[in-house]
C-alpha cells in the first residue's frame, strides 16, 4: 500500500506485482496507491531535484523515460476468484514510461503498465512520459468476473508521447502475436484507446443461437 504524501523516486526501475520470472512466484501480490483529491502519492525520476531534494548528486535533470512505472501482471491479486485489489487513485506521475531490465531481459514499460491485469485506474495525473500515460494487452480487456476491462476513468493525461490508454500488441520476431482470446470489451469511454498494431480477434464466426428460421420452417 502506497499512502497519500508518499515519494517514490525511481532510476530505470518499477514498482511490479506479480510473477515476473518463474523461478521467482510472487502470486497473489497487489499494489494499492491511496492518494486523495489533496494529496496524491508521487512517482518521480531519482533526478528530479523539485522533489524530495538532490538524490543522485549532479546530472542533467529530470528527462521522460527515466524509469518504468507499476506493473500489474496476470497473476497479481485475486482477480481469478473476482476479487480485484490492484488499485491505483490519485497518483501523480512524471518522467516516467521508459526501459527496464527484468530478469536480464530489457522492455519498455508505461507508468501503469497491465500483462492481462485489470486494476482499477482513477483520478491519476500522468505527463512527461516517454511513452503512452497507460497501457495493456489485448487479455486485459477481458468482461469475466464482473469486470469489464481495467476500471479505467478521470484520468488526467498531458504531455506525454501518447496521452491515451496503448493497447499493446508484441510482434516480436519469431514470437507468437498477442492475439485477444477472450471475451473482451473496451468500455473506458472517457480515454483514447490507441492500437497501432493488427489485433487479431481468436473465436470462431457468429450467428443465431438455437433453431435457426430455416430450420423452424419460417
Amino acid at each position: 500500500m502506497i499512502d497519500a504524501g508518499a515519494l517514490i523516486k525511481m532510476r530505470r526501475a518499477n514498482v511490479d506485482a506479480g510473477t515476473s520470472s518463474l523461478n521467482q512466484p510472487r502470486d497473489g501480490g497487489a499494489i494499492q496507491v491511496f492518494g486523495t483529491p489533496t494529496l496524491p502519492a508521487y512517482f518521480r525520476s531519482l533526478r528530479d531535484d523539485s522533489a524530495g531534494g538532490d538524490s543522485d548528486g549532479p546530472s542533467i535533470g529530470a528527462a521522460p523515460a527515466d524509469y518504468g512505472g507499476i506493473v500489474y501482471r496476470n497473476d497479481s491479486d485475486y482477480e481469478s476468484q473476482g476479487v480485484f485489489l490492484n488499485y491505483v487513485n490519485h497518483a501523480d506521475m512524471k518522467h516516467g514510461g521508459g526501459k527496464v531490465v527484468v530478469n536480464s531481459e530489457e522492455n519498455v514499460y508505461t507508468p501503469i503498465h497491465m500483462e492481462t491485469a485489470r486494476p482499477q485506474v482513477s483520478h491519476n495525473t500522468i505527463t512527461y512520459s516517454g511513452g503512452a500515460a497507460i497501457s495493456a494487452d489485448p487479455n486485459s480487456f477481458d468482461d469475466s468476473l464482473g469486470r469489464i476491462g481495467p476500471d479505467v476513468h478521470r484520468n488526467h493525461l498531458s504531455d506525454n508521447s501518447v496521452n491515451a490508454l496503448f493497447v499493446r500488441i508484441r510482434t516480436a520476431l519469431g514470437a507468437p502475436v498477442d492475439r485477444l482470446d477472450v471475451n473482451g470489451r473496451f468500455n473506458d469511454s472517457d480515454i483514447t484507446h490507441v492500437i497501432t498494431e493488427n489485433l487479431h480477434i481468436a473465436g470462431n464466426p457468429g450467428g443465431p443461437v438455437g433453431t435457426s428460421a430455416r430450420a423452424s420452417g419460417r
